[in-house]
């Protein structure tokens, strides 16, 4: 190698920035191969990489930030032995034509002196010579959660199936002294925006506004400006270029709905996840404000697994509703509501016709923990009622767990809580029959600081209630098994149980129903399942 090429190969290894504006080529907006040059946006989140080995980037869409982890990982992969690098993409769609073309374009660009020889190479991966590795894959696959990689890009976390699987996996992975940047455009309630408001999260957040891009800029005013976009216009004080191009985006990319704008657009995080008064849920109920008693919308069936959540209330006059809500989760694709329960009540006598209603379902009970909530398990646990829905909590310092019964709803649990019941009813999963819950999700809405509650004059208590049994039927499984252990009573119970579980009891039923037993009982499954 000559002597000039040796030095500039030096100075490459030891100046990214220098590096990345000579060498590392990118597609322009127009398709055209260029130098990365750092925008603003990139170049302010440099310093944060050298600044943070942990990190949690909210973004507008096309700032670079994707790009930008990709040149500073390949540059290290490049020219560090034995560096791994692990990036994990949400679908395999945004590995083949978003994620994995950037790395492969890095190195093809790269003049032959520059370039490190491949061992190995596919679309997924590159091996150099020197053992480096880049990794591409998505959450669900296996090559890409092996290894023991050093730096690791989740790129649009917010919308992997199973995050928290996903995170574990993962982060059990990873070598000594990691890198880790997590970023991420927002997608509604869920893992993403619990992690962002955790104030105890060990990661540095930063928040990065299509504004701080000074290609989000339009000279032409294509469109006329709808009212709620000049409102923010005035409100963040944006030129007349900002204007056009945020005008234009509202028009093209999001379908004139605000919603999608703050949400794939932010100007402020707050916007990033949720948009100010609009609807947590996406269908529209027939239907007014609900009205109190007890509804039941089928009985208890052998075999089948219930979960309760339990919303409670003060019981004043004028206050919130208590309520209760039975879900059938036998099948847990196809939720069921069965019994709902909605009025004014004082807490003890509520923790009464809770435990009634549990023993009548044989149900896990979710209950609210905090504050009336607290009655209830009371009650519950007075009269050893053995299915409560719980978590282990270890003392500091103590290698011992106690159950912590109920669920306890704070400021990251709540969201979480609430999305994993939106997704139900968004999927189909959940039926989200009941007219009281109806009624109420209609006027559950974001408030101006982002929290989806009732509008004013408004309840979500039963929405609540319903959120907390959808929530708490993961571990419907301490329920499930005893009640797949009961015998059958009867010669139709037993063809019933035959029936879904393959075990036969037909031949033998003298022994299990005794020689009294109504032979003539009708030998039907009709209508049981």
């Amino acid at each position: 190698m000559r002597q000039k090429q040796r030095e500039e190969l030096q100075r490459c290894a030891w100046d990214f920035p220098y590096f990345c504006e000579k060498y590392l080529k990118i597609l322009d907006k127009r398709k055209k191969l260029v130098p990365l040059v750092p925008n603003p946006i990139q170049a302010d989140f440099a310093d944060v990489m050298d600044r943070q080995p942990f990190t949690y980037v909210l973004k507008s869409r096309k700032v670079g930030i994707s790009t930008f982890v990709a040149a500073k990982f390949f540059w290290k992969a490049l020219f560090r032995p034995g560096f791994e690098v692990a990036v994990i993409a949400h679908t395999e769609k945004a590995v083949l034509e978003n994620i994995a073309p950037i790395y492969h374009r890095f190195y093809e660009n790269l003049p032959k002196f520059l370039q490190v020889p491949l061992k190995h190479q596919t679309v997924h991966k590159l091996h150099f010579a020197h053992d480096s590795r880049i990794i591409i894959g998505t959450a669900n696959s296996e090559g890409a959660r092996g290894g023991t990689p050093v730096a690791l890009h989740c790129s649009e976390f917010s919308r992997y199936e199973n995050p928290d699987d996903t995170m574990a996996a993962l982060f059990n992975s990873l070598g000594a002294d990691p890198e880790v940047v997590l970023e991420t455009t927002a997608n509604g309630m869920n893992f993403a925006y619990t992690m962002w408001i955790d104030d105890e999260l060990e990661y540095h957040r930063v928040f990065y506004p299509w504004t701080e891009d000074p290609d989000c800029a339009s000279p032409k005013h294509k469109y006329n400006t709808p009212d709620e976009i000049q409102e923010l216009v005035d409100e963040f004080e944006l030129t007349d270029e900002q204007r056009n191009w945020f005008t234009e985006t509202y028009r093209l990319k999001c379908n004139s709905k605000m919603r999608i704008l703050q949400q794939e657009y932010p100007i402020i995080a707050d916007h990033a996840f949720v948009s100010s008064g609009g609807r947590f849920f996406h269908a529209s109920y027939p239907g007014g404000d609900p009205e109190p008693g007890y509804i039941t919308y089928a009985e208890p069936q052998k075999w089948h697994t219930y979960v309760m959540g339990v919303d409670t209330a003060s019981g004043a006059d004028k206050g919130d509703y208590s309520a209760f809500c039975v879900i059938d989760v036998t099948d847990p694709k196809k939720i069921k509501t069965v019994a709902t329960f909605y009025d004014r009540i004082m807490p003890r006598a509520f923790g009464k016709r809770v435990l009634a209603e549990a023993l009548k379902w044989k149900a896990l009970v979710v209950p609210e923990a905090n504050s009336y909530g607290l009655t209830i398990i009371e009650e519950l646990r007075l009269k050893n009622y053995p299915y409560i829905y719980h978590k282990l909590d270890q003392k500091d310092g103590e290698n011992t767990w106690t159950k912590k019964y109920g669920f306890w709803t704070d400021r990251a649990s709540r969201p979480l809580m609430l999305s994993k019941l939106y997704e139900a009813l968004y999927d189909g999963v959940f039926d989200g029959c009941d007219r009281r819950f109806q009624g109420e999700a209609n006027h559950f809405t974001y408030s101006s600081k982002g929290k989806p509650e009732a509008q004013s004059g408004h309840h979500d208590d039963m929405v609540i209630a319903t959120a907390l049994a959808v929530y708490g039927s993961h571990q419907a499984s301490i329920v499930r098994e005893d009640r797949m252990n009961e015998k059958p009573e009867n010669i139709r119970e037993s063809l019933q149980f035959e029936h879904r579980t393959g075990r036969n009891y037909s031949d033998d039923w003298d022994d299990w129903y005794g020689d009294d037993v109504n032979k003539s009982y009708p030998l039907t499954i009709e209508g049981s399942y």
